[in-house]
């Protein structure tokens, strides 16, 4: 079973990284430090049974009715993917009601986006295309979006 709390800023430090993925470093854990001052309401902690940090999700706004979706998903998440789903699934909902969001996006690195693409049609995004050169070392990007 998941649950999901509303995130503290000392959660960041305790995720495990995945393989190939970020290395939390004190720029990047400030970043996310910072981001998750900013909306605290719209970011949340999932943990298991047995209070272990799952992953970190959240939603920032652009404008009114616009907003994109992250996460930042620990080694374990695999195991825990239907409990993780329906919590972000209900979080999704929960949050497009209350800011009366039109449309949601996600971008993911075209490298991983296998696993995390079918994740996404599972809660609802569809594809809308790939972003030619958008990462930081130029990779590609999918986009991914659900409107209402």
């Amino acid at each position: 079973m998941i649950f999901s709390y509303a995130t503290g800023l000392m959660d960041v430090k305790h995720l495990t990284p995945l393989e190939n993925q970020l290395t939390f470093n004190q720029d990047i854990e400030e970043a996310i430090i910072t981001a998750l001052a900013e909306f605290p309401s719209l970011t949340r902690t999932l943990r298991d049974e047995n209070f272990n940090i799952v992953g970190i999700v959240g939603l920032a706004m652009h404008r009114p009715g616009v907003s994109s979706a992250w996460s930042i998903m620990d080694q374990r998440m695999p195991q825990h993917g239907v409990g993780v789903t329906r919590c972000v699934r209900k979080l999704i909902n929960e949050t497009q009601k209350q800011h009366e969001l039109k449309r949601m996006d996600m971008l993911c690195r075209y490298t991983d986006c296998g696993k995390y693409e079918r994740w996404a049609k599972t809660l609802g995004f569809e594809y809308e295309g790939t972003l030619r050169k958008y990462g930081p070392d130029g990779e590609d990007y999918v986009l991914l979006a659900r409107t209402w």
